[in-house]
């Protein structure tokens, strides 16, 4: 059903070592780098990136492992770095990204002998921006930007909404107030048979791409007016019966992708070809056989989801041919536009997009062109408030919500439950 990952889409992150009295890399006949790295990863992407930088660098051998399960991942990253062992390029997804960025872990390729800096205007800036430590020094890249909106059955939207454009339909959908308004009407018009989303859980990403500020702030977890008016949105949605009460990723809510009664997904870039592709529409073998019968449209709130990056270990003892393959996977157009045509991912070199976007039509859309709608959509994103916490503090807030909407724990119960949770976890952190 979905492409063989652990945690989200998929991120890579590599570090190396300067090497003594060296102040840049000089670039060379691909040819006449030789040699062999060793790369990790939490998901199977690295071996098509491989292949496509092989037939560039074919005297660089890329020694690939995958770790499957993303605590599995992290512990043996965790291990090697300890060790000083650790592999010449090793990725990171989004949700514990942060845990490493600070640690040295990875080089700092802004300063010499990669100089990053020279190319990274050409990258989506919140990708760059992610991919800094808390000092502003380059430590990972990107090869992808992720963000997100709501994909619908178009057939679906013109039975009980009276129109299937995606800019009207958007209008709809502009805040939470109307986004549960639609919900309603669709289940009433249905009698009960087909609802606008999957689950509460599936829309937690507005609430959260809505907060003003970092889940933790000066030492202090901060828990806004927004977050709570979730909880009540979600219990509203389960009592009232206003989603097909199918739990993200859970065989339900494939099962009722593909069964024509849930109007809508709220998935990001990957989740297009990774989730929604396979899920909806399993049988279909290439792009020519997609109905079609789908759109995309903007939500409540901006928002991004997931993404993986790529550093190199400041430990290795390959730091130019592992700079080569960080820069290949990032910046060579020849790699990327290839890589488009192949996966339909949406990449963050605005290079590649600028040349995409202007004739891209997607079949399993309709022909709609979400390349030029992700690429205005990536400019509003702003990743200002992530935090190394928010993996962990986002799980748990969704077990006191559960809590909540279950009806096993009131409202102020499940709150103050969440907080107790936060505070035995880091005991670093103050919670009122």
């Amino acid at each position: 059903m979905k492409r063989n990952y652990v945690a989200g889409c998929g991120v890579l992150l590599l570090t190396t070592s300067l090497l003594f009295g060296q102040t840049v890399f000089k670039d060379k006949d691909p040819k006449e780098y030789k040699g062999e790295i060793t790369v990790w990863s939490f998901t199977d992407e690295p071996l098509y990136y491989a292949e496509k930088f092989n037939q560039i660098y074919p005297n660089i051998k890329v020694n690939f492992t995958q770790t499957s399960g993303g605590q599995n991942y992290i512990t043996k990253v965790n291990s090697a770095i300890a060790a000083n062992n650790a592999p010449d390029v090793f990725t990171a997804e989004i949700s514990f990204l942060k845990q490493w960025i600070d640690t040295g872990a990875w080089a700092n390729i802004s300063a010499a002998p990669y100089n990053a800096g020279k190319l990274t205007g050409e990258l989506i800036p919140y990708v760059v921006a992610l991919g800094k430590d808390s000092k502003g020094l380059q430590r990972t890249l990107s090869i992808q930007a992720t963000p997100g909106g709501v994909f619908y059955r178009r057939g679906l939207a013109k039975q009980y909404f009276g129109t299937d454009d995606p800019v009207k339909v958007g209008k709809m959908m502009s805040n939470m107030t109307d986004f549960l308004k639609l919900a309603a009407t669709v289940k009433d018009k249905s009698a009960n048979k087909v609802h606008l989303f999957a689950s509460w859980k599936d829309l937690r990403w507005f609430p959260f791409n809505a907060r003003k500020s970092a889940w933790i702030k000066n030492g202090a977890l901060v828990i806004e007016p927004v977050i709570l008016e979730y909880f009540d949105i979600a219990k509203s949605i389960k009592d009232n019966n206003l989603s097909a009460n199918a739990d993200p990723s859970d065989p339900s809510w494939y099962a009722v992708m593909a069964d024509n009664s849930v109007i809508s997904y709220i998935l990001p870039t990957w989740g297009l070809h990774y989730e929604l592709k396979p899920g909806a529409e399993p049988k279909v073998k290439n792009p020519a056989e997609y109905s079609g019968d789908w759109a995309l449209t903007s939500g409540p709130q901006p928002y991004y989801w997931g993404g993986t990056w790529f550093g190199i270990s400041s430990k290795t003892k390959n730091a130019e041919l592992a700079w080569q393959f960080v820069k290949f996977l990032a910046f060579d157009q020849r790699f990327l536009s290839q890589y488009v045509v192949d996966k339909g991912d949406f990449v963050s070199n605005l290079k590649t997009i600028e040349t995409v976007k202007a004739n891209f039509k997607e079949p399993f859309l309709g022909g709609q062109n979400s390349y030029a709608y992700f690429a205005d959509l990536a400019k509003d994103i702003d990743v200002s408030k992530v935090t190394k916490y928010d993996q962990h503090i986002e799980k748990m807030l969704l077990n006191a919500i559960s809590l909540y909407v279950e009806g096993t724990a009131t409202k102020d119960a499940a709150v103050a439950g969440f907080k107790d949770e936060v505070r035995n976890a880091f005991p670093d952190i103050v919670v009122k």
